[in-house]
């Protein structure tokens, strides 16, 4: 029998058969059910290794802990470098008039680099371009890797509408670095991340 829906085979049987001896029937002689044989064979410690479901289920399961750990750990260590850089603009921006003033008063990047260096740890700059003492408001010390990109920001980031997104990012990354720090620190969420990008596979691939 066929219909828009797709196609069907119906077996009518004899009043005086057996059901489930005719199904048996149709089983055995045909490609209705069939039967095989597999190898759980997998790669454990560098070496294949047969083993059971439950095992390999378990090992497939260690695996993915371990994924997930090193994967997290990647995003954490990237989260607290961008915190980092960000943090470093913070400084320039809390310090906007003393930072502009050092980087027009030096004589190269390299002058400019180490006078802001020295000003961030809140020692006496003396600026060539007016032989003024710059005003030390720097409330932390700023590594030349928060310098270097500083230096590299373009003027007009500078903008109070870039401020705000810059502000607003710094905010985002501590979220994400207090989300990442939980995941590593507890067994139970970081599992509970491995169920959920498992729910997304089975949504996305499983079947009936």
């Amino acid at each position: 029998e066929s219909d828009r829906e797709g196609m069907r085979i119906v077996i009518e049987l004899k009043r005086d058969e057996e059901p489930q001896i005719v199904l048996n029937k149709l089983f055995k002689m045909t490609q209705m059910q069939e039967s095989f044989g597999m190898i759980l064979l997998a790669i454990v410690g560098g070496q294949p290794r047969e083993m059971g479901l439950l095992q390999l289920l378990q090992h497939f399961i260690d695996h993915r802990i371990d994924v997930v750990r090193r994967r997290t750990a990647f995003l954490l260590k990237k989260a607290r470098e961008r915190e980092h850089i960000l943090e470093g603009y913070k400084i320039a921006l809390d310090n906007l008039d003393a930072f502009i003033k050092i980087i027009r008063g030096s004589s190269s990047r390299a002058d400019a680099r180490e006078n802001l260096h020295r000003f961030s740890l809140g020692k006496e700059i003396v600026i060539k371009l007016d032989k003024d003492t710059t005003n030390l408001t720097a409330e932390a010390g700023m590594t030349y890797r928060q310098i270097d990109a500083v230096l590299e920001l373009q003027l007009y980031r500078l903008t109070q509408l870039s401020i705000d997104e810059l502000l607003k990012e710094l905010a985002e990354v501590r979220e994400r670095i207090a989300e990442y720090e939980s995941i590593l620190a507890s067994e139970k969420k970081l599992r509970s991340v491995i169920i959920k990008e498992l729910e997304a596979v089975k949504k996305d691939y499983g079947d009936a």
